[in-house]
């Protein structure tokens, strides 16, 4: 049986090439430097349509299989690259920890399904006499490669490349290849990362020819000299061994493909090295990332025989005094945690969403990456050399599951002789460094070195450190698990509090910097108060900077058996185990729109900041958090709003502040001047670029901050003296005037009906709000449990609350009524949580303000609303507001919603969160209105700022649904008016991390006072 290499601990790989640096040989300099690999007549793709055929378990495959005489017309036919479990063979399964078989290392379980893939290709006639080399970017778990009826090799090792020299097996035409990939392997006990287990060749396969005699690694190294002004050019060439020695040209190229250095040499017993100064050197950074081209060509007799290029980027790497230097500046690292995986392709992701990716990145002003958990794809690190972005570069190493059941095991304690200590295991973590090391160690945007992810820390770690270590220092070595352990040059943690990173950012016993690999973690509505996390790492202290968890939800697009499309995670597809719906927890949803989350960290994290205004002087203070490059890219738009419409704007060129630093400027005269008595005035300021190049043209602005110009301006709601007509009934009161009737029900104590203008507004009157569909947040993560703040609620009975009235009252004159409700609200079984006083004041021209008083009688915890919700007829469709817009926001994330006068339609509104929550609030709320096609309705306005959301969706629909189809679109409107809601925070992930205490709404006695203002404008609602 084959699959012993499976079962094989000491078994890796069989005849694989040696690892190495990514590149493929060019025919000549121009074209090399091009570095389309497309233009190479040495570069073969072997993606597209292959044959295909799935087998439980191999002992269900022919054994004829690789026979060049075998029949495989019957095979169906399948994408390379690809994932099986997204062509529809096997079931995707989701797990965060969970191992997918019996942990019983390094045994895998015997019925091991088995993918067999088969393609036929031809070899260009220009490749005769040359070496041939197939090349496989990443297959999941191990694989059995044969080519013409012959076993090639065996790899293992799902997110690095393989490579096998095929030289002497392959034939001008009709090359049978047959690849065998198996599910799991013995190194599946390390690749237990967060993440759909899925298999399948999922990255390229090409084939590349070289001469007999070729390169077969070069090291680049690119350095500063200690003053960051010359540039260190370092370059190892190494060659098969032969007596006989090659030569070597070298040429450096600056961006604009001219010549700057060239050298030549000799390369004696396969091996060379060079070193040579590069004056006043364009250095590589994230903001400014300067590359040159370095071409080599080997020669033998005078002859060229291989043209390769590399990109080069000079820059220096130090860690000194607490602090990240690069280039002998302080950085802070704005990161994102991503995986590979895109909800119909899997692991399989192009190019051109990995374009996206990294733009997107960019465009939202994060500057570092970290491959969590595996080593991308290597035009990642192509993008992010090219466009500014540090990395982390990660090795394809985690054991979460192993770790934890250990611990089970073992009372907490971690087992002395658990993978990471043991000897046996020993080689495959090297291996895993080793591959990734090699491949990647010639791209400058790589920075540091991380040896896995939660895997705990022994023995075979500090191997791995110390490998990395010989082979290359120019980069700093990471591992979270490691802790404060020696081996690693960074201390990193994950989830902490505010507190924590304040606590740790201060810290002067420990020389090393602080680092915070996973942050604020992003699943579901969430992502609250990110300007209390990045302010401390902008301080002069030890904090270098975080990555958030994550960049996208890992939601799978299927459809349920209605046909309607969702996108899945754990459990959907009826796999076991699996840890639910802790896989959507990016910061974008599957098709990359963006969380408001995102949108909200943008302004955080901008690398150009208001830190004060002074409305009497006009003076504003601009703090520049480019660690390299000032501001005078950059324009200042301002615009002056008044009643959150634009009355003024301009456009000021922005001074030449440097990096790290703050200035001082005044604005025109005239925009203080704009200001009037009765209205409400606000400075809106956008930092654009000058003149945008590239990726740039895209980004409408890097950062935007907003002031108020004076004191709030309520909404005056106008008296009238008309008569009002009061009829009382057994169980109803109807309140009429001139335009319109108000029927107040006796037995619920509320309006039950509204009539404006012969239109029937009101189809459900107000009653008390205590209640929000969780977030994820508010249920912590992924995990069913009530030990969590939705489990709080649920044992206050906030989720279902009945309304008890205990007295009703009720007084009248010739102009106003009065109607007033004692209630007392409780679950089942369970003591009142709350008691009411609420109290409705109709004046004769139709304006009910609203009175309640909030008393808490048994609650004690944080509550997730204070308001009033009701519900209007069908028609009532278009949304017109003066607050937060125009994207939802919260008490703890709201700085990137601005006040202004923004115009909606009710479903445009609602945000369809993958896992139904709570959603589409907007804060500081002067007014709303909500109105049907012929602008009749309701105006809500306070003398105060609240919160108000409006969907089709109930808040029990919302609560009970587990996926967006569960949701019954109604066709009334519901309205949610609130004095105030809790934050949404970011405890779906790590300890304490949920809502700050000041964003909290704490269960004291609360009076919240609105009115309902009914309009009549008889024009289209959204002209």
């Amino acid at each position: 049986m084959e699959t012993k290499f499976c079962n094989d601990l000491n078994t890796i790989t069989v005849n694989t090439l040696p690892p190495r640096n990514t590149w493929i040989p060019y025919q000549d300099i121009n074209t090399a430097l091009t570095s389309d690999r497309q233009k190479s007549c040495f570069y073969k793709s072997l993606n597209g349509d292959w044959g295909f055929r799935y087998y439980k378990h191999e002992g269900l495959i022919p054994e004829n299989i690789v026979s060049e005489a075998y029949n495989d017309e019957d095979w169906d036919m399948t994408e390379v690259p690809s994932c099986w479990q997204m062509q529809g063979y096997d079931k995707p399964v989701y797990s965060n920890v969970k191992y997918p078989f019996p942990v019983d290392e390094p045994y895998i379980p015997s019925e091991n399904p088995v993918g067999c893939y088969r393609t036929i290709f031809d070899i260009p006639n220009d490749w005769n006499k040359r070496r041939t080399v197939i090349h496989f970017g990443g297959v999941c778990a191990a694989f059995l490669v044969y080519l013409n009826g012959v076993q090639v090799g065996y790899s293992e090792g799902s997110h690095m490349p393989s490579e096998f020299d095929i030289t002497k097996l392959v034939k001008k035409k009709d090359n049978r290849l047959i690849v065998k990939v198996y599910k799991w392997s013995t190194s599946s006990y390390i690749e237990d990362q967060d993440f759909w287990r899925l298999n399948g060749i999922f990255r390229e396969v090409y084939l590349y020819s070289t001469a007999e005699r070729y390169s077969k690694d070069v090291f680049i190294k690119s350095s500063l000299s200690d003053d960051y002004r010359n540039g260190i050019l370092a370059v190892e060439i190494e060659t098969e061994t032969k007596v006989d020695s090659l030569n070597y040209n070298i040429y450096l190229y600056d961006k604009n493909n001219i010549s700057v250095y060239d050298n030549s040499g000799t390369i004696e017993n396969g091996k060379s090295y060079f070193q040579t100064i590069i004056e006043d050197v364009e250095k590589w950074n994230a903001e400014m990332p300067s590359l040159y081209s370095l071409v080599i060509e080997l020669m033998e007799d005078n002859r060229v025989i291989e043209t390769s290029c590399y990109r080069v980027g000079f820059r220096k790497i130090e860690i000194k005094e607490s602090r990240l230097l690069i280039n002998g500046q302080s950085v802070v690292l704005k990161g994102v945690n991503r995986h590979d995986m895109h909800p119909t392709k899997g692991y399989a992701v192009n190019r051109a969403d990995m374009m996206k990716d990294i733009l997107m990145m960019k465009k939202y002003n994060f500057n570092m990456l970290r491959t969590s958990h595996y080593p991308n794809d290597p035009y990642i690190y192509e993008l992010c050399d090219r466009l500014g972005i540090y990395v982390m570069d990660e090795a394809d190493l985690e054991m979460h599951g192993y770790i934890l059941i250990n611990k089970l095991k073992f009372n907490g304690k971690e087992q002395s002789i658990a993978m990471n200590n043991d000897d046996r295991w020993e080689h495959m973590f090297i291996d895993r460094a080793k591959r990734m090391v090699e491949r990647d160690k010639n791209h400058p945007c790589i920075i540091s070195w991380s040896l896995g992810n939660e895997s705990g820390s022994g023995s075979n770690h500090v191997k791995m450190a110390e490998w990395v270590r010989n082979r290359d220092k120019s980069r700093f070595i990471h591992y979270e698990s490691a802790g404060e352990l020696d081996y690693v040059d960074v201390v990193s943690y994950m989830y902490p509090s505010v507190e924590l990173v304040k606590k740790e950012a201060t810290r002067t016993d420990e020389n090393r910097p602080f680092f915070v690999c996973e942050f604020m973690h992003a699943m579901g509505n969430s992502m609250g108060n990110p300007r209390e996390y990045w302010d401390i790492m902008h301080e002069d202290n030890r904090l270098i900077g975080g990555c958030i968890w994550e960049w996208a939800d890992h939601g799978i697009l299927t459809q349920n058996e209605d046909g309607k499309e969702f996108y899945a995670y754990g459990g959907d597809f009826g796999d076991e185990p699996n840890d639910y719906k802790f896989c959507i927890d990016g910061m974008v949803f599957p098709d990359r729109m963006p969380h408001t989350g995102l949108i909200e960290l943008r302004e955080v994290i901008a690398p150009v900041q208001v830190t004060g205004f002074n409305k009497e002087s006009g003076e504003i203070t601009i703090h520049n958090r480019y660690d390299f490059i000032d501001l005078s890219h950059l324009n200042l738009q301002y615009k002056i709003l008044e009643n959150g419409n634009t009355i003024m704007e301009g456009l000021i060129e922005m001074p030449q502040i440097m990096p790290h630093s703050k200035a001082c400027f005044k604005l025109p005269e005239k925009i203080l001047c704009a200001v009037k008595e009765g209205y409400n005035y606000h400075l809106n300021l956008y930092f654009k670029y000058k003149s945008p190049k590239n990726w740039e043209r895209a980004v409408d602005y890097i950062h935007k901050c907003q002031y108020p110009l004076n004191e709030l301006v309520p909404v005056e709601v106008k008296r009238c003296n008309d008569e009002l007509l009061v009829k009382e009934t057994e169980n109803e009161i109807i309140v009429s005037g001139k335009s319109f009737n108000i029927t107040f029900d006796k037995i619920h104590g509320n309006f039950s009906k509204y009539i404006y203008g012969g239109v029937s507004i009101i189809s459900e009157g107000p009653r008390e709000n205590f209640f929000r569909a969780p977030t994820d947040n508010d249920e912590r993560g992924w995990i069913l449990r009530e030990d969590c703040t939705a489990g709080n609620w649920r044992k206050y009975g906030l989720d279902m609350l009945w309304k008890n009235v205990i007295d009703i009252s009720w007084y009248s004159n010739k102009n106003e009524f009065i109607f007033t409700v004692k209630a007392r609200h409780g679950k089942p079984s369970m003591f009142v949580a709350y008691e009411t006083v609420s109290t409705y004041r109709v004046t004769s021209n139709g304006v009910i303000t609203v009175e309640v008083d909030y008393l808490p009688v048994d609650i004690n915890d944080c509550i997730p609303r204070l308001g009033m919700t009701f519900t209007m007829n069908k028609g009532f469709e278009y949304v017109e507001w003066l607050g937060r817009g125009e994207h939802e926001n919260y008490v703890d994330r709201k700085e990137s919603a601005l006040i202004g006068h923004y115009k909606s339609k009710v479903d445009d509104l609602f945000v369809n969160y993958i896992i139904p929550q709570e959603n589409g609030n907007k804060t500081d709320t002067l007014w709303v209105k909500v109105i049907n096609d012929e602008g009749i309705g309701f105006m809500i306005t306070s003398k105060k700022l609240f919160d108000y959301s409006v969907s089709h969706y109930t808040t029990n629909n919302i609560y009970k649904a587990t996926h967006p189809y569960e949701l019954k679109h109604k066709e009334e409107t519901i309205i949610n008016i609130d004095y105030g809601q809790t934050g949404i925070g970011n405890g779906s992930c790590g300890p304490e991390t949920w809502v700050l205490d000041r964003y909290k709404l704490k269960p004291n006695m609360t009076n919240f006072i609105f009115s309902i203002i009914p309009v009549n404008e008889g024009q289209n609602p959204l002209t």
